[in-house]
Formats: structure tokens, sequence, C-alpha cells
């Protein structure tokens, strides 16, 4: 299981217990744990492991994993530019805007200090970095 989790600038914003809290800092440590290794190590049951999930899920503190792309095969070499963005951006709409700039076929957000990858197809990857700034700091 992997997840994506959303930095909470506003205490008001998301109420978390203790148990909240200490499974967040599970799924950083390691977001593949298990449902069992989960449920052993706060000393819940996995049902109640699963309803802790989806209740951060519904507050938008834990995110699934997404991938946008628009890739085309060419004759131009390929990138991967890998950049650490602030967490809890509107990755939506984030994603759009890359994706819409010619040349970006592949927007990734995932876990770890680089948590957005672009696959750019580009003759000169540094010509399209501009853009790339105007959405998302570099």
């Amino acid at each position: 299981m992997r997840f994506l989790i959303k930095e909470i600038k506003d205490k008001q914003e998301a109420k978390l217990s203790v148990k909240d809290r200490k499974l967040l800092q599970l799924l950083i440590q390691n977001s593949r744990r298990s449902i069992s290794d989960l449920a052993d190590n706060l000393k819940i049951s996995k049902p109640a492991i699963v309803q802790k999930i989806n209740s951060l899920k519904e507050k938008g503190v834990l995110l699934d994993p997404v991938l946008y792309y628009n890739l085309k095969i060419e004759e131009r070499p390929f990138y991967f530019l890998q950049i650490s963005t602030e967490l809890g951006k509107n990755t939506e709409k984030v994603s759009h805007d890359l994706i819409s700039i010619e040349g970006v076929t592949v927007v990734l957000w995932c876990n770890g200090s680089y948590n957005l990858i672009l696959g750019i197809f580009h003759q000169d990857v540094h010509e399209i970095i501009e853009d790339i700034e105007n959405i998302v700091p570099i």
C-alpha cells in the first residue's frame, strides 16, 4: 500500500488523534507496511486501521498516488526531472498546468524528498525549465 501524505498547515483543518499521528508516522517511515504490521504497532485491530486510513483519506491527509501522462514516443531525448515541492499543493491543477507545457509528457506525484517527477521529451530541457518554474518553484 502506498500513500502520499499531505501537510496540514492549519491545525483547525484536521483533528488528528494520537493513534492517527502514530499511523502517519509509521506510513512516512515505510508507506508499504501491511495492515497487520500497522495494527500490531498501534495495538488496535485491522478493521480499525482500515477505518483510520479511510478517515485520513476523507480528511485529505492521505492521498493516493497519481500519475498524469501525455506520452508520445518521439525522436527527441527523454529526461526525468525530480522536483521537491511543498506538501499539500493542489496536485490536480498543477499537474494539468504542467502537462500542458509542450515537451512535458509525464507528471508523477510520489513520496520522498523529491515528490514530483516529470518526464520530458525535448532537445534542450533547459528551455522549458522556465515554464515549469512559473508553475512549480524549483
